[in-house]
């Protein structure tokens, strides 16, 4: 495993190591950094696990692992080939890592895409997972007349797409576009974002295959499988907090969903962009800790019960 460049490493938490995971669909690549409660930390299209370290860098490592795994396609992750590039596949590589993770009583913080693959692969596996921080994400199957974003429109359009996503490079230089504080990518950040794409350049193509695998109606292949999302999340009996970027122009109108599908929910709305990791770290690691604070909390009072 090559060693990250120098400007990269220097923006990483102190301490942070890398290791792979051998799914049957590819090497799944993450970084870990301390010990004490287990956190997922799942991220989106098009960026890689490189999102989560200003989060990591709040959490105190004596008391948190956390575990930030590249999606398949994407950062230093392998890649699926054309033909096998579907959310199925995704998840069922997801579900094998989890299941050798040790997930029991972990806490899972979800964003983008990381939403929709890390919770099917709940969903599959049935684990008694200890609480949920979801951010700004997908969770419910689109309903009739089956309206997506606006952005979500364009990618399946025809010819203009395909010439911008395969082509000229988009949106690797226009991520800041999607934030508040525009500033907050840019620079070598951005560049760290486009980094594992050049040593790969067969993931330029992934952004718009993750873009058009959101259904946009219930013969999409990805139908299925967020309805068993949906269902997972309205069961789920753990605690959930959400932080929410309202100024998010892709997914930030989704907010009002949340009270509608999770039975027991906290919800704090940031003036934050779709990568709001990158805006409101600390607001993030806060909803991780209260979520950590409810579940303990919970398990004493059940304890004092019995």
């Amino acid at each position: 495993m090559k060693d990250f460049p120098s400007w990269i490493q220097n923006q990483l938490p102190d301490k942070i190591k890398r290791d792979y995971f051998e799914s049957s669909f590819g090497n799944i690549h993450y970084l870990t950094r301390g010990s004490g409660q287990k956190v997922f930390l799942l991220h989106g299209n098009p960026t890689w696990s490189f999102l989560w370290r200003k989060v990591m860098n709040e959490l105190s490592e004596d008391s948190y692992e956390v575990i930030a795994p590249d999606l398949l396609n994407l950062g230093f992750s392998d890649s699926l080939n054309a033909k096998d590039f579907n959310m199925e596949n995704h998840v069922s590589a997801f579900t094998e890592f989890f299941d050798q993770m040790d997930i029991e009583d972990a806490i899972f913080v979800v964003q983008d895409w990381g939403g929709p693959i890390g919770l099917a692969s709940l969903a599959r596996l049935k684990s008694k997972v200890k609480g949920l921080v979801i951010l700004n994400t997908g969770f419910t199957p689109p309903k009739p007349p089956y309206r997506i974003s606006k952005f979500h429109s364009f990618v399946n359009k025809k010819f203009l797409p395909d010439l911008l996503f395969n082509k000229c490079g988009y949106p690797m230089y226009s991520l800041h576009k999607t934030q508040f504080d525009k500033s907050t990518i840019s620079g070598r950040v951005g560049k760290a974002y486009r980094y594992p794409m050049r040593q790969n350049r067969d993931q330029w193509t992934s952004a718009l295959k993750f873009a058009r695998m959101v259904p946009n109606s219930n013969t999409h292949p990805s139908f299925s499988l967020f309805e068993d999302i949906e269902v997972f999340c309205r069961s789920f009996q753990g605690p959930v907090e959400a932080v929410w970027g309202i100024k998010d122009p892709i997914l930030g109108k989704g907010v009002k969903k949340l009270n509608q599908v999770f039975e027991k929910i906290t919800i704090e709305q940031v003036d934050a962009g779709h990568f709001l990791q990158e805006e409101c770290p600390t607001q993030i690691a806060n909803a991780i800790q209260r979520v950590f604070k409810k579940s303990t909390n919970k398990i004493h009072a059940n304890t004092l019960k019995t």
